[in-house]
């Protein structure tokens, strides 16, 4: 059988039957430490194979305005498994390439992503298990454009009296929320 469950398992071997149909039965042995000394009984730890995806998310502190978070998929006992080592590489705009290992003791990290380029995640591993890239395993991060305003004025004007006023068309460029003050 396969133990694919995280947990303690044990197993022993009573009985062996071979092609001939000779049969050796161990039952008959009492000593649990001869049994254990010949392998008819054996205990194990099976531990999770760690997951891992990549996402990303708004930082102001950062030049991209952005950061990307390593997140590990949340598994039983979780803690026994750290630290949990991850290479993240990063592929600039112009194509040069470089990897950075990083050890987490915790389900999620977050990296400040300073330049524009592609950050991936190549690889994740626990104390005792190599692990997958599960979801989204690479980010795109752009150099984030400026906000600007563009103010157009038009004369409001009655046919009668003439200029009554002034109509105003802002122009927003860049990364939304804007925020904006007038004064009359």
């Amino acid at each position: 059988s396969l133990a694919s469950n995280d947990g303690v398992y044990s197993y022993r071997i009573d009985k062996v039957v071979d092609a001939l149909g000779n049969v050796i039965d161990f039952t008959k042995i009492e000593d649990d430490s001869i049994k254990v000394k010949y392998d008819l009984i054996s205990t194990f730890k099976v531990h999770n194979i760690p997951k891992a995806s990549l996402d990303e998310k708004f930082n102001p502190q950062s030049q991209t305005k952005k950061s990307i978070v390593i997140n590990l998929e949340n598994i039983n006992n979780w803690e026994n498994d750290t630290p949990f080592k991850v290479s993240l590489s990063f592929t600039d705009t112009n194509g040069k390439r470089s990897e950075k290992f990083i050890e987490m003791n915790s389900l999620s990290e977050e990296v400040v992503a300073e330049l524009p380029g592609t950050y991936q995640l190549n690889s994740v591993n626990s104390n005792f298990c190599s692990g997958t890239i599960i979801g989204k395993s690479n980010v795109l991060i752009t150099k984030p454009i400026p906000p600007h305003l563009d103010v157009m004025s038009s004369a409001i004007t009655d046919s009668c009296v003439g200029p009554i006023g002034l109509d105003f068309d802002l122009t927003f460029t860049g990364i939304p929320p804007f925020h904006y003050m007038v004064k009359i």
